[in-house]
């Protein structure tokens, strides 16, 4: 029975060890976790931002404003930039929203062609891409 009288502090010694690993990599997967979660809502609200920023332009244009214009909106921490470049039967719409910081970048760009019908331009769009410029 001596020679047993330290293993009981040994076997809990090693289980709160392994215990103490087991939460450090529980609080290290959370804490990554929510840094990723944290990062694409950004990118989803640059997402929606961008999309905003382009259903603006193509609401401008369907109400008959016409020409090449281009614009910034501020929305919370967001800057949104619209370019419209229109020659009056076609024309292209260019989005780029950011944060304050500038790592969540979304790109957007519409190429559309319109016509006149009955006094009212009809858009039509002919492609739309994500491509960064």
């Amino acid at each position: 029975m001596c020679r047993r009288k330290g293993t009981l502090s040994i076997i809990l010694i090693l289980l709160f060890s392994a215990l103490l690993s087991a939460s450090t990599a529980l609080v290290f997967f959370l804490t990554r976790g929510s840094a990723a979660a944290v990062s694409h809502e950004e990118g989803l609200r640059s997402v929606y931002a961008a999309e905003s920023g382009a259903n603006w332009a193509l609401s401008r244009l369907s109400s008959g404003a016409g020409g090449s214009t281009s614009l910034t909106l501020e929305e919370g921490d967001r800057a949104i930039l619209v370019r419209i470049t229109d020659d009056g039967e076609s024309g292209r719409i260019k989005v780029r929203s950011e944060n304050e910081k500038g790592d969540h970048r979304r790109f957007l760009t519409i190429d559309f062609s319109s016509e006149t019908v009955d006094g009212k331009r009809i858009l039509t769009v002919e492609d739309i891409s994500s491509v960064p410029f």
